[in-house]
């Protein structure tokens, strides 16, 4: 999923543990700033399966985090060019 107009102060984790709660989350990246390392308020999130995905978006698009209302979209790949990443995965420990 494509999520966007994320506030710059919103981390990873933050995504992460509220998309849990519409489903397992495989991966949550967090694109920033390669200067800066500032957030670029943009992420892209990968559900385990097509259900919880879609409970993500219904649950979440629009939804207000950090006085920002989220956008929520199916699809969208990582593309190219210079940009890093703030990754927390399946597993991974808070």
């Amino acid at each position: 999923m494509f999520v966007s107009n994320i506030s710059y102060e919103t981390t990873s984790d933050e995504l992460h543990d509220l998309f849990s709660e519409a489903g397992q989350v495989e991966s949550c990246v967090l694109l920033t700033d390669p200067d800066t390392g500032r957030s670029r308020g943009i992420a892209f999130i990968k559900m385990d399966s097509l259900a919880a995905a879609e409970a993500a978006i219904a649950k979440f698009n629009g939804q207000e985090l950090r006085g920002r209302a989220l956008s929520v979209q199916n699809g969208g790949g990582m593309g190219s060019g210079k940009l890093n990443s703030s990754t927390r995965s399946k597993g991974s420990k808070a």
